[in-house]
Parts: C-alpha cells; structure tokens; sequence
C-alpha cells in the first residue's frame, strides 16, 4: 500500500512557490501571517513553533523543504527550532543552501568539493548547513548556484540604470533557472537515499562580462563597465555532472541564453 506523501515547505518565497507547484498529494506551506492553506510559522519566532503539531504523526510520510533565505535567520535560535522540527520525524529534510560556502577562489567544485570559508557569509551558510546536518539523520543539503527567473533577472535592473557594475569583468557567474532548482529540489525530496550534500546548477559557468554583454544586447543597452579596484579572484566554476548522475536530474535550462529566453521583456524593472 503506497502512503500519502506529505509535504511541508518553510520559506513559501520565491523558490518555495514554484517547489509546491510541482508536488502531489498533500502540502503545507509556511508565512509568517495566517492565510488559508498556510500554516502560520516564523523559524525566529518560538512562540509560533506550535503550528508544526498539526503535521505531528505523519511519520516517514513526511518530507521537509526549508527554503528560507540565510539573511532571515536568526542564527541564535536556530539549533532551538531545528530540535523542534527534529520531533516530527520523516522521510526527508532538505536545506536549500548556497554555493558560496565553496569560497572566491578560481577553481572547479562539485558537490562533493571541500568547502572554502572565506567571508562572513559563507561562513553563516556553512554553520547553518552543520546545525541542519547535525540535527536530524533525514538531512541533507541542496547548494544552489546564483538562481532567476520570471521577475528576477539577475543584473537587469542596473543595466537598465546605467550602473558601472562592482567586481572583476573575467570572474565567473554561475547560474540556474528557478524552475530547475525546483525540480532538483522535488528529486532530492522523493529519493530514497540521496547523498548529503548535492549542488545545483546550470553547469556552463559564463564570465562576467559575456553575460551582461548578452544582456545588455537583450535589453536594448550597451555592454556595462566594471569597477574592478581592489578586486581579486576569479571565483568557483560549478560543475553539476556528478548530480545528475546521483539524482537523474537534468535541467531544462542548461546555460543563460537558453534559461533567459523569454523571460528579459517581460520581467518588471527589479
């Protein structure tokens, strides 16, 4: 007999919303403020910590989904909420994280890259992926590379501006389409053993500066100029081979022209 498969996903922003589109069966999903279909949580907040009782009993059924932006957590008491979401079990957590915790430095990472700590936030990112990996054995963590989509197109806004933009123009970018990130998200949820740690991106990381040439062309503008002063690395070069062939997953958007296709004209001014 196949059991429901339900779904809770905490941080219904940006991401969380295209994740919950995908899933079958039952899902809840998290804000702040009460609505309906949506239970009303803050990870900051302990005393709203009691609306996770509605999904106590669900037992290996359940699959967690924390989509929740580092910059909105409160670090202080996070090892306090990840206990009280530790009690409800379940099949699956799993973390969306970020690929800067693989530092500035010029080279090729994979999932299973060494991390490199070399800013304050990275090393925000890597402390709360421990306290996610230490406190539950259904963990495991999505890093993800620099994600947009329709209403976020990453540079837009500043070319649209006229901004000389801040950072080197041969540094790397390394992307991935929102709707990829959430089907990868979606596989690592329903796999039954997926590797603790896996990375998300498009996999043809582009310079600086081709990207917002393209842009720009796109757009109608001409190329931005770059501050370069005081700026040094070239930064991580993403390599998602060794993902797809752990989780099957493929994305549909596999570099910047093909995932921007359709989405630079319609995207508001952001």
């Amino acid at each position: 007999m196949t059991h429901k498969q339900t779904h809770l996903i905490i941080g219904a922003g940006y991401l969380g919303r295209r994740l919950a589109a995908l899933l079958p069966d039952e899902r809840h999903l998290t804000r702040r403020a009460a609505r309906p279909g949506v239970i009303p949580l803050d990870c900051n907040e302990a005393r709203s910590w009691a609306g996770l009782a509605a999904l106590e009993g669900k037992g290996p059924a359940l699959c967690v989904y924390f989509c929740v932006p580092p910059g909105r957590i409160d670090g202080r008491l996070f090892p306090d909420f990840l206990r009280r979401l530790a009690r409800l079990g379940g099949q699956r957590a799993v973390l969306v994280s970020s690929t800067v915790v693989y530092g500035r430095r010029e080279r090729e990472v994979d999932a299973d890259s060494a991390v490199s700590i070399d800013s304050p936030r990275a090393e925000r990112q890597y402390r709360l992926e421990q306290d996610w990996l230490n406190a539950m054995d259904n963990a495991c963590i999505l890093r993800l590379a620099g994600i947009y989509g329709a209403g976020r197109v990453i540079g837009r806004a500043g070319i649209l501006a006229g901004e000389t933009l801040q950072g080197r123009a041969e540094a790397w970018l390394n992307l991935i389409r929102a709707d990829d990130a959430a089907t990868l998200l979606k596989r690592m949820g329903e796999m039954a053993q997926p590797a603790r740690v896996e990375l998300g991106a498009d996999g043809s990381p582009v310079r600086r500066r081709d990207y917002y040439a393209f842009l720009a062309q796109r757009l109608g503008r001409p190329p931005p100029g770059f501050d370069q002063a005081g700026i040094n690395g070239g930064g991580r070069r993403c390599d998602n081979r060794k993902t797809r062939r752990r989780t099957g997953w493929q994305p549909a958007f596999p570099d910047y022209r093909a995932g921007l296709a359709g989405l630079v004209e319609a995207c508001p001014d952001k």
